[in-house]
C-alpha cells in the first residue's frame, strides 16, 4: 500500500508542475495522456513495492 500512495503522490506533484508550465506557455493539455501515464505509474509503483517486499522477506536488506 505504501508504494501505491508514494507513487501516486509523486506523480501528482510532478504532473501538476508540468501541467502548470504547459498551460502557462499555451501548450495543449491532453487529459487522456495524463490518465494513461498515471495508470502506468501506479502499476510500476505496485510492481516495485511487491519486489521490495519479496526481497525483504527473502533476507535482502538495504545498506
Amino acid at each position: 500500500m505504501h508504494a501505491l500512495v508514494a507513487g501516486a503522490g509523486v506523480f501528482v506533484v510532478v504532473q501538476s508542475f508540468f501541467l502548470l508550465v504547459r498551460v502557462a506557455t499555451g501548450g495543449e493539455v491532453r487529459v487522456s495522456r495524463i490518465i494513461t501515464a498515471f495508470s502506468l505509474a501506479l502499476v510500476a509503483s505496485v510492481c516495485g513495492g511487491m519486489l521490495g517486499s519479496f526481497m525483504q522477506k527473502s533476507g535482502v536488506r538495504p545498506r
